[in-house]
C-alpha cells in the first residue's frame, strides 16, 4: 500500500465483501466487485451487475439538484421494483443497491444479466463510468462516459 488512505479503501471494500460472502445458505444476487489502490491503478473500481427479471425498462437519468450535488443513474422504470438502481454524483460519491434472495430471474441458454454498471475512478482525472443495457426486446446500449465538469455542465 502506498499511502494508509489507499489502506482504508482497500479495507472498505473487503468488508463489504465480507459481509456479503458471510451470509448463511445458498442465494443469489447481483454481481458486486470493487478494487482500489495499486489493484486499481492508484484509484477505486466499483462494479455491479443486475440480474431481475425483464418486468421493466432500464434508462439512465441525470438529476440535477438544487439544494445538493447533481447525479447521474441507472433506474428501473416499471415493474415490481422501480427506482434508482446505482447512481454517481457530481463528486464522484458512487452508491449501488444490491440484495440477497433465494431467487435470480434466469431462463436457461437466454439469461443475461440485464446492466452492468461499472464506475473507474482514477487516482488523477474524472471518473469514468461504463454501462450496459439489455433492456427485454430491445438492442443491447453501451455507454461510455467521462464524469469530468463538462458532462456536469452540459449533460441534458
Amino acid at each position: 500500500m502506498k499511502t494508509r488512505y489507499d489502506a482504508l479503501r482497500l479495507c472498505a471494500v473487503a468488508a463489504g465483501m465480507a459481509l456479503f460472502a458471510a451470509i448463511p445458505g445458498r442465494l443469489c444476487a447481483c454481481t458486486l466487485w470493487g478494487a482500489a489502490g495499486s489493484d486499481a491503478s492508484g484509484g477505486t473500481i466499483i462494479s455491479k451487475n443486475r440480474d431481475w427479471a425483464p418486468d421493466h425498462t432500464q434508462v439512465l437519468k441525470l438529476r440535477r439538484s438544487t439544494k445538493g450535488y447533481s447525479h447521474f443513474g441507472l433506474y428501473a422504470v416499471g415493474g415490481t421494483e422501480p427506482g434508482i438502481k446505482a447512481g454517481v454524483n457530481e463528486k464522484g460519491l458512487t452508491v449501488i443497491t444490491a440484495s440477497a434472495s433465494s431467487s435470480l430471474w434466469r431462463t436457461g441458454k437466454n439469461s443475461r444479466t440485464l446492466a452492468s454498471w461499472i464506475v473507474e475512478t482514477p487516482a488523477q482525472g474524472a471518473p469514468k463510468l461504463r454501462v450496459v443495457i439489455a433492456n427485454p426486446e430491445q438492442k443491447e446500449e453501451t455507454h461510455v462516459l467521462v464524469l469530468d465538469q463538462r458532462f456536469w455542465r452540459e449533460t441534458k
